[in-house]
């Protein structure tokens, strides 16, 4: 992974078995919560969505915070399986 000093990217999950694997194994920034209740999510150029509105019941409200914590001209980026 390229280190960018001015980016600091901020994972999100529910699972506390990935949390912990993600911050002890791999040394990332990862908060175990889901996005919705991330009362701390602060304007952001990228939102990734990776192999995740999949398993959503209700997709549409994690598109819309998304959309919401975007800096003009930023970018949601999905994947599904």
């Amino acid at each position: 992974m390229v280190k960018c000093p001015d980016v600091e990217y901020i994972g999100l999950d529910i699972s506390p078995e990935a949390c912990r694997y993600a911050v002890q194994e791999l040394r990332l920034n990862v908060r175990c919560i889901d996005f919705l209740d991330y009362a701390n999510a602060a304007l952001c150029k990228h939102v990734f969505m990776w192999d995740v509105i999949e398993h959503l019941s209700e997709p549409q409200q994690y598109v819309a915070k998304a959309s919401n914590v975007l800096q003009k001209g930023g970018h949601i980026r999905i994947t599904t399986r």
